[in-house]
């Protein structure tokens, strides 16, 4: 099955899968900023806030990553993260309202999500070498941490 890009000319199969592959993980990661977003805002007066931060930079990065991996191939990427994106806000939202470690153990969910997405491009034959490279160096790691420091993370509350 062939596809079109955004001027109307056909696109290999194994191209076709790449972009599928890459739009998928790049509202993935649109949500993940949407996610830490809504909880930075929750918690915006702690001062614990800035550890959450730093989660979100790294996501925004890789949102530019994906962004310029689809324009290069001269696609349109989308600017929202579409129903996976209503999903994570509809789980964080009500982690909000449940309290802080709810909403803390919602972010990590979503990174143990999003690791094991990256684990899962490295075996696709569709992407390039140097975007199996970049996900193998810099979103693995960042991902495992972003899970190992979440894991013990708590925000105490202000009284």
């Amino acid at each position: 099955m062939n596809g079109y890009d955004i001027t109307g000319i056909v696109v290999p199969e194994p191209k076709v899968q790449a972009i599928s592959d890459i739009a998928g993980i790049l509202r993935g990661e649109i949500s993940a900023t949407e996610a830490y977003r809504q909880v930075i805002d929750k918690l915006a007066t702690n001062p614990e806030v800035r550890r959450l931060e730093k989660f979100l930079h790294d996501h925004q990065d890789a949102v530019e990553y994906w962004t310029a991996q689809l324009e290069d191939e001269g696609f349109e990427p989308e600017k929202g993260s579409g129903m996976w994106g209503t999903a994570v806000e509809a789980f964080v939202a009500t982690a909000k309202i449940l309290g802080n470690t709810a909403a803390i153990s919602a972010l990590r969910e979503g990174e143990v999500y999003g690791l094991n997405m990256y684990k899962d491009m490295l075996n696709s034959m569709s992407l390039t070498p140097a975007q199996k490279s970049y996900i193998r160096t810099e979103l693995l790691p960042m991902q495992e941490a972003h899970v190992q420091r979440l894991e013990g993370f708590t925000i105490t509350t202000s009284h």
